[in-house]
């Protein structure tokens, strides 16, 4: 299924202009959001609101190690240094990025190991806000509300579609394979019965641990493929309402799949592109599509296309 959509959405590109291109960059982008979200969620049974986070992390991480260590003149410091610029080079910053996304997830989670349903979701939510304030008090170094631009970016929207077109391919790969192996079936059993699943001798405060760092890991990546596309990066990319997206993109799709996140991400994607003709029905129309789904699709989209082609 997964190189059905990959192998459409390749060939489609052959047709596109550049607003195609970056209506199908942010799909991208957003089926790793929400391909991590339903890992810890979907499997591990973890509802986060904060997952954007990461996302932020993966972002600031290339902004902020680009504007200090590339040499090239940065409104921060008065400008960059290149004393460490290894430090610059992208895949690099990703990397930066992912180790901390990683390590914070882990804090994370031994934070909240305990809470579960809206305890933690409330506690992720909250982590998002109190790191925009800290952009903001501490403006001097991170750039605060204008952010940091980098001199680096990706040249134009088709280069950025196709890297964000692999990074999705290879992102969503390994969450299932993920939660093909042993580990999923761990995840599972914790998110059905988390006590049950103890007395069989699986370690939840292990596998819990590992789904909050697998899920961080891949959501900072498509953190740092933003901005390395778009050059800049602010606090705006901590706003809960981009994790509220995923959320509904995986739920659309069908939660508990990873591949439901996909379909879940371009249906969303495109449907809110063609609501911008009209604004004032676009928010009704849309709440009318979302209750349809989960009203008349509770495995979402993906559980739809099972049966019809099983159908068939």
């Amino acid at each position: 299924m997964l190189l059905v959509i990959v192998a459409m959405i390749f060939v489609v590109s052959f047709f596109s202009d550049d607003y195609i291109f970056t209506v199908l960059f942010f799909a991208n982008l957003f089926a790793i959001g929400a391909a991590s979200w339903d890992i810890l969620a979907g499997y591990a049974g973890q509802l986060s609101f904060g997952n954007v986070v990461f996302y932020g992390i993966g972002g600031y991480s290339i902004g902020l190690l680009s504007a200090y260590f590339s040499g090239k003149q940065s409104s921060l410091l008065g400008g960059g240094s290149s004393a460490y610029s290894f430090l610059a080079n992208p895949i690099i910053s990703i990397c930066v990025g992912i180790g901390i996304s990683m390590g914070l997830a882990v804090l994370i989670g031994f934070a909240a190991i305990r809470l579960r349903g809206p305890y933690l979701a409330i506690v992720t939510f909250m982590l998002g806000i109190i790191l925009q304030e800290l952009i903001v008090i501490y403006g001097k170094y991170t750039g605060g509300e204008f952010g940091v631009s980098i001199p680096d970016a990706f040249a134009n929207a088709r280069f950025s579609f196709y890297v964000s077109l692999i990074a999705m391919a290879v992102s969503v790969l390994a969450l299932i394979l993920i939660t093909g192996s042993r580990y999923g079936l761990y995840f599972k059993a914790i998110k059905d019965d988390e006590v049950q699943a103890q007395a069989t001798g699986i370690n939840p405060t292990k596998y819990k641990l590992m789904a909050f760092a697998v899920s961080a890991a891949f959501t900072s990546l498509a953190g740092s493929i933003y901005v390395l596309s778009y050059g800049i990066v602010n606090y705006d990319v901590f706003s809960y309402t981009t994790s509220l997206q995923w959320i509904e993109m995986s739920v659309i799709g069908g939660p508990g799949t990873i591949v439901g996140s996909v379909i879940g991400s371009y249906f969303i994607q495109i449907l809110v592109e063609l609501l911008r003709i009209s604004q004032t029905y676009s928010l009704i129309i849309f709440a009318v599509v979302f209750i349809i789904v989960i009203r008349f699709f509770p495995q979402g989209l993906l559980g739809f296309i099972k049966r019809v082609l099983r159908w068939k």
